[in-house]
This record gives C-alpha cells, sequence and structure tokens, in this order.
C-alpha cells in the first residue's frame, strides 16, 4: 500500500493543534446528555470551523481571501469559549479539562493571529 500524500496545511503545526482542539470537543459533546444537542452541535461546528477556515485559507492564493479565512477560524476559535465555559459552570466539563481547551483556544488563536498579522505586513 502506498503513503498517502499529505495537502502542505496537514503539516503545519495550527492545522494539527486546531484538529486537536476539534478532537477535545468532540469528547465533551459525545458525554453531553440528549437535552445538551443544540449545545453540543454548536460546539461540534465551532471546534471544526477552525481546522476548515484555515485550511481553506491555506489553499487560497490572495492575500485578502487567506486573511478572511484566518479571521474566521479566529472568530470560531473565539466562538468555543462561552459554550465551553457554560458546559463547565453546568458540571459538564472538570477544572482540569476546561484548562486544557482554554489552552488549547488560546494557543491556537495566537498562532491565527500571527498569521493574520503577517499577511498584514504583506499588503
Amino acid at each position: 500500500m502506498e503513503k498517502e500524500e499529505k495537502f502542505p496545511f496537514e503539516n503545519t503545526e495550527l492545522y494539527k493543534r486546531s484538529l486537536n482542539l476539534a478532537r477535545l470537543c468532540r469528547k465533551i459533546c459525545n458525554m453531553l446528555p440528549k437535552g445538551y444537542f443544540s449545545d453540543a452541535d454548536q460546539l461540534r461546528r465551532a471546534s471544526l470551523s477552525v481546522c476548515n477556515n484555515f485550511a481553506e485559507g491555506y489553499g487560497r492564493w490572495h492575500v485578502k481571501d487567506k486573511r478572511q479565512f484566518y479571521s474566521i477560524a479566529r472568530g470560531s476559535a473565539y466562538e468555543c469559549v462561552p459554550m465551553i465555559t457554560l458546559l463547565h459552570e453546568e458540571k459538564f466539563i472538570k477544572d482540569d479539562q476546561l484548562k486544557i481547551i482554554r489552552s488549547h483556544v488560546g494557543e491556537v488563536t495566537k498562532m491565527l493571529s500571527g498569521m493574520i498579522q503577517g499577511l498584514e505586513k504583506r499588503k
């Protein structure tokens, strides 16, 4: 069997970290009771949006397009914060889990901010 070819964005640290954030959020969503379907759905979509928009922006040629998708990815990461905070307050997320997820969100948003700032300098 041949080795699967990777897309260039799959080798970036930002993609790997954003994918880990999505995995962590999915684990939490899978533990939520059925009455929390909409919360789980929103958290899943927001966390996956970080990866998806980064990947889409990475594939764009124009700086303006890249910046737009990276900004959306950053916003989606921030969107996860109030959801995980509420789930923590409602005792669905433990203190140590909250700390880990918030750390992931912080790392991803810092990396995206750096990429956006780098694109700003290229204008």
